[in-house]
């Protein structure tokens, strides 16, 4: 999932690298929530958590995590290659 984020996601984007567990935690810019490239995401058939929920202190709607534990590498890369692409779109 790593190596998918450096290729698919636009620079302006941070995330973890995680030691293990089952989630990453992507930064978005500030200016796009995570429900609304959720929205996006859809369309493109691909669905991930937005993170603002879990933080309890609020203004973190740009956050989104992401589960790289459940399926195998190649479908994993195709969806973070379509959330990739709907982000580059919102930030056009």
């Amino acid at each position: 999932m790593l190596d998918a984020l450096e290729r698919y996601f636009p620079d302006e984007a941070r995330w973890t690298h995680p030691e293990g567990g089952l989630f990453l935690w992507i930064e978005l810019p500030k200016a796009i929530r995570g429900e609304d490239l959720l929205e996006d995401s859809l369309r493109e058939h691909v669905a991930f958590v937005p993170g603002g929920p879990f933080f309890v202190d609020g203004g973190h709607d740009h956050f989104i995590r992401l589960n790289f534990s459940n399926r195998p590498a190649e479908i994993i890369e195709e969806g973070v290659k379509r959330i990739g692409t709907a982000l580059k779109r919102r930030l056009l």
